[in-house]
């Protein structure tokens, strides 16, 4: 052990340039320069659009916006028509529901109706698979609820 007695600290232990001295060494400054320009980059990358909206061709934004408008009356409009597939034919006659036999109502399950996915998910199980009551599989729910009966 060191014999030296302990001195009290003073003010300058604790200034900021003593503080900070430790910083000094670092790249604390280029890392800083870093992440400025790349939050430059960043921000005026998304907002290209918006620049090019407001100060270089404000005439062509309200060109845009109609046609984007346009373009989405006329998809709301295609979506509430029926489509050729979902319209009967000739030979088929609709149901009471208003959908050919066999058919879905759906006009991309119709499309894909033979598919075997579509078979897997939409075909169902024959009488056999099916049990009759739950009793079938000798185990109901009031059996699992009473203590000490198997």
């Amino acid at each position: 052990m060191s014999n030296k007695p302990q001195v009290p600290h003073t003010m300058d232990d604790f200034s900021a340039g003593r503080s900070v001295a430790g910083f000094s060494q670092t790249r604390t400054g280029m890392w800083i320069a870093v992440s400025v320009v790349i939050h430059i980059v960043v921000i005026s990358g998304t907002s290209v659009g918006f620049i090019r909206d407001t100060w270089y061709d404000p005439e062509g934004a309200k060109v845009r916006k109609a046609k984007a408008i346009e373009a989405a009356a006329a998809l709301k409009a295609a979506a509430t028509q029926p489509s050729a597939a979902t319209k009967p034919s000739a030979t088929t006659k609709p149901t009471a529901s208003g959908k050919t036999p066999g058919s879905t109502g759906d006009p991309e399950m119709d499309a894909h109706k033979d598919a075997p996915v579509v078979k897997r998910s939409t075909d169902t199980a024959a009488p056999s698979e099916i049990p009759a009551t739950p009793g079938d599989l000798d185990l109901s729910l009031d059996q699992t609820n009473k203590p000490g009966k198997k």
